[in-house]
């Protein structure tokens, strides 16, 4: 199972920031003890910092911990996500650069950025939406555009694959038969059995790099 993170700072209903983030060892832990044992506390805190250290897997804390605000937690099975919202004054996130969660013990997830000042449209509360992402499969993000045609991107994939979804948009591409019938055909895959690779078309025809594309085989 993968477990991804993403945060947004959304300000006046329009997302002013967003970035995927670092799941630190402690917070894998938590999060897999927690299908089986209550033996680690739910994640419950949604903390701020002015640290720029880069972030680490055994990182414990925050780089530099200037603010902490408990959380309101949702849950939604048919996407496999827990959503984690607080509220903060505009003014509590000026010099802001570094993000996380924790369960009042130790930090289970952590990113840096550049601050957030110039992004900052008013003194409008700004919401913090933290979701965490429990995938099955897995996740490609090397892709490989085709000198045939500009919408098609292969990837080497050992395993023959029986799915492709997209995850933003929650599509399941639906598989052709050979790269002709790729072409002009969004949201579609072709699986090489020869040469391993795999061949794929967004649902919009960009970059499959602006997406989360899991497989399973």
């Amino acid at each position: 199972m993968n477990i991804r993170g993403e945060y947004k700072f959304i300000q006046d209903n329009t997302i002013i920031y967003h970035d995927t983030n670092l799941i630190t060892t402690y917070g894998e832990t938590v999060f897999m003890n927690r299908f089986i044992n209550d033996n680690y506390p739910p994640l419950t805190n949604i903390l701020l910092g002015k640290g720029t250290s880069t972030p680490k897997k055994l990182d414990l804390q925050l780089g530099n911990e200037t603010l902490r605000k408990t959380a309101t937690k949702k849950y939604n099975i048919q996407k496999k996500t827990v959503t984690l919202t607080t509220t903060i004054e505009a003014t509590e996130a000026y010099n802001v650069t570094e993000i996380g969660t924790d369960n009042n013990e130790k930090l289970c997830s952590h990113d840096i950025f550049d601050p957030l000042n110039k992004l900052i449209a008013s003194d409008n509360q700004i919401t913090i939406e933290y979701t965490f992402y429990f995938e099955t499969g897995t996740v490609h993000k090397k892709w490989i555009q085709s000198k045939d045609d500009k919408k098609i991107y292969y990837t080497y994939e050992p395993n023959t694959i029986t799915s492709v979804t997209e995850l933003e948009t929650q599509s399941g591409y639906h598989r052709v038969n050979n790269l002709t019938e790729l072409k002009n055909n969004p949201g579609a895959y072709y699986y090489n059995n020869v040469t391993r690779n795999l061949y794929i078309t967004t649902t919009t025809g960009n970059n499959p790099g602006d997406y989360t594309i899991i497989t399973r085989s």
